[in-house]
């Protein structure tokens, strides 16, 4: 079994230059969609912030050719424990929370961080 995180993959980026206004973490990348508890307790245990599809392999593909890069990811809605709720209005909460709260993310992307980074 391979391990979770492969130090060989590990890519640190220098965020010196672009100030200290917005939060830093571990973003892996996973082989499928990361939205159960379960999946939230795993990646807690290995202290990962977030997991998406394509971000830790671009930073580690931009790394290995001497390309900068920054990567921007707006968190929408965080995932809860469901285990004791009925999965159906589960789910209907978390797009809800979802939808009411991209709007504002995009916004702090485009409105503080865009220009700033690009």
């Amino acid at each position: 079994m391979e391990p979770l995180i492969k130090p060989s993959f590990i890519v640190d980026i220098e965020l010196a230059n672009y100030g200290d206004d917005f939060l830093t973490g571990t973003i892996a990348t996973a082989d499928r969609a990361v939205v159960m508890w379960n999946d939230y307790l795993e990646l807690k245990e290995h202290d990962i912030t977030i997991a998406d599809t394509e971000a830790g392999a671009i930073a580690y593909i931009c790394n290995k050719n001497d390309v900068e890069c920054i990567i921007i990811k707006g968190i929408s809605d965080f995932p809860t424990d469901e285990r004791a709720a009925n999965p159906v209005d589960s789910n209907v909460e978390q797009i809800n929370v979802y939808i009411a709260n991209t709007p504002k993310v995009m916004t702090k992307i485009f409105d503080d961080y865009l220009m700033r980074f690009v």
